[in-house]
């Protein structure tokens, strides 16, 4: 499977910033058709409101951003604005103000997957099968509509009032190309672990994860649909077991994900029985440093792993 590099490191537009924002605005709103309740989530680039939209029993997300980030909403509504899949937080409208941007989507008020994941501690195989297979189904979804959501991680997926998964925060999200670019493999030196952190804090704001990010986002900036698949391998392997494949500092993740032998599959984690050999196959596969030999769209659902959850 191919690859595209982020065409900022390549003096080149991103497919997805060639949508300007005025194409954008015929989705802007007026602040008065909105009430504001109580605050439900904080993020690092925005505060989420439960609201109401006036003279109807219609409760939503409002979510505050700062006028700076505007790049980030932009890319953000260009990509979902259209997008209809119960996996999928819905995008309802975005309107501005002098110091903010507000946009409006689908209310859940369930918390985030982190939130789950640090309340309950390590799951179970069959919880870690009921809760990954709603991010299988949005995946799909998404790389059907030739988008990949590039930063996948726990705090970046909701549980709707409809007892659903449903991923939100599409800020860093990447239009997938049609005639994408393959890359060469890294080599083990200092000057290109060096280079990879560098285009990497280009790409990726201050003080986000970086644990559950594929080896071909960490050293070259690149996206495919497998990249995503990476990333639900470290949420399911971080459900079960409790801690990511990969604990180093978010400084040191490049040469941990790129040199350090495979994370140990969680073998004897929990005190009863050892995990299936179907959740042992299918971690194995998601989790390949060659983005070549991960599952794929055409082959994640037929996994022998979910087959289980319905006999079971």
């Amino acid at each position: 499977m191919y690859l595209h590099f982020n065409g900022a490191f390549e003096g080149q537009h991103d497919p997805i910033n060639e949508l300007t924002f005025e194409f954008c605005k015929y989705k802007l709103a007026s602040m008065e058709n909105y009430l504001l309740y109580e605050e439900i989530l904080r993020t690092q680039r925005a505060v989420s409101f439960k609201g109401r939209k006036k003279k109807t029993l219609h409760f939503l997300c409002i979510q505050q951003y700062n006028r700076k980030d505007l790049e980030f909403i932009t890319n953000e509504v260009n990509a979902i604005h259209d997008l209809d899949q119960i996996n999928i937080c819905r995008f309802h409208e975005w309107y501005e103000t002098p110091k903010h941007i507000w946009c409006i989507k689908e209310l859940c008020l369930g918390g985030t997957l982190r939130r789950i994941i640090g309340e309950d501690g390590r799951m179970p195989e069959k919880s870690v099968r009921e809760f990954s297979i709603d991010i299988v189904h949005a995946l799909t979804y998404l790389h059907s509509n030739s988008l990949a959501m590039a930063d996948l991680s726990p705090e970046k997926i909701l549980l709707g009032n409809d007892h659903q998964l449903k991923l939100y925060d599409f800020c860093l999200s990447k239009f997938l190309p049609h005639n994408p670019d393959s890359f060469s493999e890294p080599t083990d030196s200092e000057g290109e672990i060096e280079r990879a952190r560098h285009n990497l804090s280009l790409l990726i704001p201050e003080g986000y994860s970086r644990y559950h990010m594929a080896p071909e986002i960490l050293v070259f900036q690149a996206f495919s649909p497998e990249s995503d698949f990476y990333s639900l391998g470290c949420i399911m392997y971080e459900m079960y077991t409790g801690k990511v494949p990969y604990p180093q500092r978010n400084e040191d993740i490049i040469p941990a994900v790129l040199y350090s032998e495979p994370p140990a599959l969680p073998a004897n984690v929990r005190d009863k029985a050892p995990p299936s050999q179907e959740f042992m196959s299918l971690l194995s596969l998601l989790l390949q440093k060659d983005c070549n030999t991960r599952m794929n769209d055409e082959t994640i659902e037929d996994h022998s792993f979910w087959l289980h959850n319905r006999n079971s």
